[in-house]
């Protein structure tokens, strides 16, 4: 199986850009082996069908709090994106879902609630492993 780049939240405004912004970026890149699973809620809403209709994505209907260990194991996931709810629950949630890509050993890790301020989808193909 490929190895992956999972975008969830891909059909949101930033998860959107950053499915778009990947799968052009892939074709030039060490990474264009690479295919990008991108996760969202519905898969028939019009943002949903512009993006599996893009080069190397797989567009998946599935709610990102349910994501396992063994789910990103069976997609060959390395580097995964998260635009998450801002819900009360977000902080639970979201630190299930960073315990299960640590512990499926996801090499890069990165949120758009990030200290950075700015979203750069190039640090997904670019940012060595992690130690």
């Amino acid at each position: 199986m490929a190895p992956t780049i999972l975008v969830v939240g891909a059909t949101g405004n930033t998860g959107r850009g950053v499915v778009e912004t990947l799968s052009e970026l892939l074709k030039t890149t060490p990474f264009s082996s690479h295919k990008i699973l991108a996760l969202t809620r519905s898969s028939s809403g019009a943002a949903a069908q512009l993006l599996a209709r893009l080069p190397n994505v797989e567009l998946v209907e599935q709610n990102w709090v349910e994501i396992t260990l063994a789910r990103l194991r069976q997609h060959n996931v390395e580097r995964a994106f998260i635009a998450s709810h801002n819900q009360p629950n977000q902080f639970a949630e979201e630190s299930t879902f960073h315990l299960a890509t640590l512990q499926a050993g996801v090499q890069l890790m990165a949120s758009e609630d990030a200290p950075i301020g700015i979203i750069d989808p190039n640090l997904l193909i670019s940012a060595s492993k992690l130690p």
